[in-house]
């Protein structure tokens, strides 16, 4: 049997069963699992604070998990920032800017829209 335009539905159990006589075999079941390419679901909002106070990026991401996240400031990806949110605390000038996050879940790979941001004296 050939399976094609897989979808959420013909995700199971399917055995085969091969008759060469009056009993048929049938195998052990196996198990399709269907998964669902990562999109992001809720984008990070830009956002305009004063300097010194803290800021908070998140992101939801929908098909089928475990995702794993990379956040980027101006293109550079930043160290440790792996969570769906990213905290930025006790924001500098030098902080403003382009924020994005990258988003991965073993089936694809995708990004969010940037979300800038603004820091106020």
């Amino acid at each position: 049997m050939i399976l094609s335009d897989i979808g959420k539905t013909n995700a199971g159990l399917y055995t085969c069963a091969v008759s060469t006589g009056s009993k048929p075999v049938i195998t052990k079941p196996a198990l399709l699992r269907v998964l669902t390419p990562v999109s992001v679901k809720t984008q990070p909002k830009s956002q305009t604070i004063k300097a010194g106070a803290s800021v908070v990026f998140r992101v939801t991401a929908q098909g089928t998990g475990p995702f794993t996240y990379q956040w980027f400031f101006n293109g550079y990806a930043i160290t440790g920032a792996t969570k769906s949110f990213l905290s930025v605390p006790h924001v500098t000038d030098a902080q403003a800017g382009d924020y994005l996050v990258v988003i991965h879940n073993g089936v694809s790979t995708t990004h969010s829209d940037d979300a800038v941001l603004t820091v106020t004296p």
